[in-house]
């Protein structure tokens, strides 16, 4: 084998040298596709308030491309997870602030009255790709009250001979 047959199958392997998908190339980019999967890029701020105060439903228009906005999106609580972290954040979209913390961590901040508070972070994938970390980003306690509410849906619906998976 040559060295650069070689070094082509060493590269398509690792995937260096591959161009990150361009809705999640950079964290700007990440934070728009995930608003898209709702179709929320062009609600205000105070539109998105007003429809949580509201208790009305976003619609998810895209699932499988909200999804991809994470990188560690595994299963169905991390549906809960993904949901808590995207009113989070939609409920604050027009004070985002991204702050670098190395070369593959970037935050989410907004002013508050006593600084700035950190409402998410991203993580770059070896593909070059910008995702929201559900890990460093929700709260250990808030995914523990996640899993209890998706452990009592799904006990729910095994007493009632429905699909054991709620989601």
């Amino acid at each position: 084998m040559s060295i650069a047959t070689f070094a082509t199958l060493l590269v398509g392997l690792t995937g260096c040298g591959r161009e990150p998908e361009r809705r999640l190339a950079s964290p700007e980019a990440t934070l728009a596709t995930l608003l898209d999967s709702y179709g929320l890029r062009d609600a205000s701020e105070h539109e998105v308030r007003r429809r949580l105060q509201r208790r009305e439903r976003f619609t998810l228009v895209d699932a499988e491309t909200f999804r991809a906005c994470f990188a560690d999106h595994a299963g169905p609580v991390d549906e809960g997870a993904a949901g808590w972290l995207f009113g989070r954040l939609v409920a604050r979209k027009d004070g985002w602030r991204l702050e670098p913390d190395g070369a593959d961590v970037v935050h989410v901040t907004v002013e508050e009255p006593n600084g700035r508070a950190r409402l998410a972070t991203l993580v770059r994938d070896r593909r070059g790709q910008w995702k929201l970390s559900l890990a460093r980003s929700v709260p250990p306690e808030v995914r523990a009250r996640l899993r209890v509410l998706y452990e009592r849906v799904r006990a729910s619906h095994a007493r009632l001979g429905a699909p054991s998976d709620p989601t």
